[in-house]
Parts: structure tokens; C-alpha cells; sequence
């Protein structure tokens, strides 16, 4: 008797984690249940495709709110999915709003693609899921706490993980016990691994003991810069900025990346680093994620904490406005004023941000500065990676701006933190760790690290692979 493990999603990239664990007693677990973003035609066919019928699938473990994890959970539930979906509670309130926007930016962008397919005569697009298939999947959201054991048809044991990834994201432990030797396997999914020091959120939970690890890999061979100088290089951008009479475009994820820039302006400003100059949250849904922070504080660190009991709240800063309608966003653009514009998605796949780069990247005055990381074909990776010319909405925009990059606010672990974090596992134990949620280079970079550091069997998951966890 074994469990299977089959890869899927997130094989080889950094986006539609997917993994399918397989019990002796026949049920079917996935591991998240992400979307894939990139090429329109590639994405809809990947996602629309799963190992399995979604009706077979019984449960789902989702690692956080993040929607290359949780963005295909409505695709699966209108295929027939109608089991149980088990999240800490952070990410259970996240996901509602994650997946209700992206349900209406899937109608919106598909809406203004099929005005100009129907126009040349071509057949008009199906979204790949509804704000209909979102509710019912909200119906199957099960909130349970960090550090507390769940069990699965008296198969599995599962336990959620602070991650320090974003809000809620956890690592999650699954344990099972042969009937026949008794003896326990354990098997360990990072789900998107945070990082130590980073603000608002507590460091990532140290685990000793697994059989199995499915690590992410996405920073693998790259070290972040040092947390401690993104104030700095911040503020100094902002100061430029300010001077050209330009506008600074930041593109960030709406839960995670946003809350970090706030709490960064809120300290700059604190220590009156920064000039008077207006900065805009143009993102719905980045403001109601704002909001859920404040209701789970048992995600927090004591810094934050300490901020809060002394009454400043550092993700709600003074002196920036929340915008919540379309025509408020349309005045940013018209507007001539120098400004900071935080908006989403995080890599300009959707939502505002992209009307905000199309209006505004041909200005050399301006900034698009990215706080995160770019996965291969999106429109944030196009411009990161020098693009002198971009399509959005199938227009040609020239790229005149500056484009800049600050990798310290990266939420993953980079190369460094990942070996530190896995290092804390008895590797006489560990039979083999995987690889998922990076690039290939990535990968090979950070096999070679941890295998030179005495990991003996660390393999890359491939899409289609199957593994007897034994």
C-alpha cells in the first residue's frame, strides 16, 4: 500500500499550482488549484484540463489565497468538483474576494476581446468560469486554524503551517499511517514559502520531520537584496518622481505586495522621508483585502502588533487615497499631476493596472516600478525584460518610460532562505524532496546547491509524473 503523488500544475513554472495525491483508499486530494496565466489560448486550455474528472476529485488543500493557487477552484467546481475545500480562515476570507474579482475581470476583459473578435468576424471567447461558479465554490470552503489536526476519512492527517508567504498561506503537513507496518509517512507541501524579517507577517514555521517535501523553487539560484535598504530605494524613487512631474505605476498583488508598500510609505513618511505627494490605491479589492488584514491578527508580528497598540495602523497610512470606482481610476489617468499609483494585478495580467500602463508607458517622465516577480508571458515580464513595444487589448503601446525593479519585497524565499529553511529537516529521514513553482533554470540552479549540501535526492517534477510515497 502507498500514497501517489502526481505532479501537474506548477511542473517546470511558476504558476496553476496543481499537485493530485492519491490514497490507498482511493480518494483524490489536490494540492491547490491554481490558475495558469499567461498566453490567453495556452492558459484556457491548461486550465480547463485536470488529472482527473472534477467530480472524482473528493477534497482540496489549498496553501493560500494567491490565485496561481486558489484562481481555478471555480473552473474545477463547474466541471462537477463538490467536495471540501480546507484553507486557514485568512485565506478562506481572501479567497472570496480573490475569486469574485477574478471572475469579473474574466467577464470585463472578455467583453471588450469578443467587441473587437465579433467586429473581424471571429467567434467570440468563453470565460473560463462565472461570478455563478464562484459563489457555489464558497459553499465548499472549510476555515481551519494554524496548528490544528484535521482528519480525512480517517486516512490522512493534516496540519496547517504559518508560511510568512502572504495572509493566511500555509505549509501543509499530511500524514498517514500503513494499516499493515504502522508506520507514519509524512509529507510536507511549502505551498509559496515566505520569508524571515519581512513586515507585517511572522516568520515561516520551522518543520523537522518529513518522508516527502514538495518545496517551491521560484527564486532558485537569485539572492534578494537586503530588506533593510527597500525603504531607501523606495523613498529615492519616489523623490524622483516627484521632481520629473511624473507618475510612478506599481504594479502589485492586490494581497501581500500592496499591504508591504503601504507599510513602507507609512514609514517613510513617519520619518518624513518622502515628499507631499498624492498616492493612490486603485484597486477595489486590494482595499477589502486591506480591511480582512485587520481582522486576523493572528498572522502579525510583534512589530506590527507594538505599531497597532500604539495606535498608528501602518497599512492604512495618512495622506493615501483609496479609489473604488472605475471613474475615479479614468481621472488618474487624464490627471497631469505627479503621483505614486498602486494598482493590480501584479503581473499586469489584468484589472487596472493595465489600462494604467497603456495610458502611461510611452512617458519617459513616468515609472513602472515592479515589486514582484514576472512569470514567462505576461505583459509585467514583456516590459521587465526590456520590450520596446507591447499589444494590450490588442493594441500597440511604445514602452518610453523607465522601468525599475525592487526584489527585496519579494514575499518567496530566495535561493539562501529556501536551503536555510529545508536545512532544518533530518535528512536521514527525508526521501526525496521535489521541486515545484520555478522555472527550469531556477531549478537546476538550486538542485545543484542543495544536493552540493548534502540533499542526496532532490528531483524536478515534470507535468504527468507519478511517484509511490512509500
Amino acid at each position: 500500500m502507498a500514497l501517489k503523488l502526481h505532479f501537474w500544475g506548477a511542473a517546470e513554472n511558476v504558476t496553476g499550482s496543481l499537485h493530485h495525491l492519491i490514497t490507498p483508499g482511493g480518494h483524490q486530494v489536490f494540492l491547490d488549484c491554481g490558475l495558469f496565466q499567461g498566453r490567453r489560448q495556452e492558459s484556457f486550455e491548461k486550465n480547463t484540463s485536470f488529472p482527473l474528472p472534477a467530480e472524482k476529485t473528493d477534497a482540496v488543500l489549498l496553501s493560500h489565497a494567491h490565485l496561481d493557487h486558489s484562481g481555478n477552484l471555480p473552473g474545477l467546481v463547474r466541471q462537477g468538483f463538490s467536495g471540501k475545500i480546507y484553507a486557514t480562515p485568512a485565506t478562506c476570507d481572501l479567497v472570496k474576494i480573490l475569486l469574485t474579482d477574478s471572475a469579473h475581470l474574466m467577464k470585463r476583459d472578455l467583453e471588450y476581446v469578443n467587441k473587437r473578435r465579433v467586429s473581424r468576424g471571429q467567434e467570440p471567447l468563453e470565460p473560463l468560469y462565472t461570478a455563478d461558479d464562484v459563489e457555489k465554490t464558497l459553499q465548499f470552503l472549510v476555515p481551519v486554524p494554524y496548528l490544528t489536526e484535521f482528519s480525512l476519512w480517517d486516512e490522512l492527517k493534516v496540519t496547517f503551517y504559518d508560511a510568512g508567504h502572504i495572509l493566511g498561506s500555509a505549509i501543509t503537513e499530511i500524514k498517514w499511517r500503513d494499516p499493515v507496518s504502522s508506520e507514519e509517512l509524512i509529507l510536507v507541501f511549502t505551498g509559496d514559502l515566505g520569508r524571515d524579517h519581512l513586515p507585517i507577517l511572522k516568520d515561516p514555521a520551522l518543520l523537522k520531520a518529513a518522508d516527502y517535501l514538495i518545496s517551491e523553487s521560484t527564486y532558485g539560484g537569485r539572492l534578494h537584496d537586503s530588506i533593510e535598504f527597500v525603504g531607501e530605494q523606495l523613498a529615492e524613487l519616489i523623490r524622483q518622481t516627484h521632481q520629473s512631474r511624473g507618475k510612478m505605476i506599481i504594479p502589485a498583488f492586490s494581497v501581500g505586495r500592496t499591504q508591504e508598500i503601504l507599510y513602507e510609505i507609512a514609514q517613510l513618511k513617519a520619518k518624513n522621508q518622502i515628499p507631499e505627494i498624492p498616492i493612490y490605491l486603485d484597486s477595489p479589492m486590494a482595499i477589502e483585502a486591506t480591511q480582512i488584514f485587520n481582522h486576523h491578527l493572528e498572522c502579525f508580528d510583534e512589530e506590527t502588533m507594538e505599531q497597532l497598540k500604539s495606535g498608528n495602523n501602518p497599512l492604512f497610512p495618512a495622506g493615501v487615497y483609496f479609489l473604488k470606482t472605475t471613474d475615479e481610476s479614468k481621472e488618474l489617468n487624464e490627471s497631469d499631476e505627479p503621483c505614486i499609483i498602486i494598482s493590480a494585478s501584479g503581473m499586469c495580467e489584468g484589472g487596472r493596472i493595465v489600462h494604467h500602463i497603456a495610458n502611461h508607458c510611452a512617458n519617459p517622465r513616468n515609472i513602472i516600478l515592479f515589486v514582484g516577480f514576472q512569470g514567462q508571458n505576461t505583459l509585467g515580464r514583456k516590459i521587465l525584460d526590456g520590450a520596446e513595444e507591447v499589444s494590450i487589448y490588442g493594441e500597440d503601446h511604445p514602452v518610453r518610460c523607465r522601468v525599475e525593479k525592487i526584489l527585496a519585497f519579494s514575499a518567496h524565499a530566495d535561493e539562501q532562505e529556501l536551503i536555510s529553511w529545508l536545512s532544518h529537516f533530518d535528512r536521514k529521514r527525508l526521501k526525496t524532496l521535489f521541486l515545484v513553482h520555478g522555472e527550469p533554470d531556477a531549478q537546476e540552479l538550486l538542485m545543484g546547491s542543495l544536493t552540493a549540501r548534502g540533499f542526496n535526492q532532490v528531483h524536478i517534477a515534470r507535468q504527468g509524473e507519478t511517484f509511490k510515497l512509500t
